[in-house]
């Protein structure tokens, strides 16, 4: 049994020309927890089916990356380890790695796309697995894109929940030849 959708409020596929570079303005409340006031260019959701594809290119972490964030560490002292290429890599591969799961985990993985955080807006989670997303629109002229192909209005108010269902799975079969 599998579970099959992805969803992308990608900076909510502004209609209009001339509101296209602008930050989406959302509402979200991840597992039942309390509303957070986010801005960013944009918010992607998935199932293990969708973690190999645009979401994993989303969160995956570069080489360099991690080789700056470790040689940091180390200068901070609170790393004694040797650095050479292999171990940056074989960091790299596990963190990265870490991104795919299984279609038939029933969980959901959502990321925030270049989140702005100042006095107004946070970013407590820039990424997380959960069983349930719910997001509040405050933007106009703005839609939903379920599976790269379908979109919604999702304009000021409207509510998305997106939550993994026992009832929802996909049921396939396998023919052995």
């Amino acid at each position: 049994m599998s579970y099959s959708w992805a969803v992308a409020v990608d900076s909510l596929r502004r209609s209009i020309p001339t509101l296209k570079g602008l930050a989406s303005y959302y509402e979200i409340s991840v597992d039942d927890g309390p509303w957070e006031k986010q801005k960013s260019s944009g918010l992607n959701l998935c199932t293990g089916t969708g973690s190999k594809a645009w979401s994993f290119n989303i969160n995956r972490v570069a080489t360099q990356a991690v080789e700056d964030v470790l040689n940091i560490a180390k200068r901070q002292g609170n790393l004694n380890l040797p650095l050479n290429k292999e171990l940056v890599e074989k960091v790299t591969n596990e963190y990265n790695e870490s991104l795919l799961y299984s279609p038939e985990e029933p969980k959901i993985l959502f990321s925030i796309r270049e989140p702005i955080a100042n006095r107004v807006f946070s970013s407590s989670r820039q990424r997380c697995f959960s069983s349930k997303v719910c997001v509040r629109s405050r933007c106009w002229d703005a839609c939903m894109v379920v599976d790269g192909g379908t979109s919604f209005e999702f304009n000021d108010g409207a509510i998305a929940s997106m939550m993994i269902n026992k009832e929802d799975e996909l049921r396939t079969v396998l023919l052995e030849q």
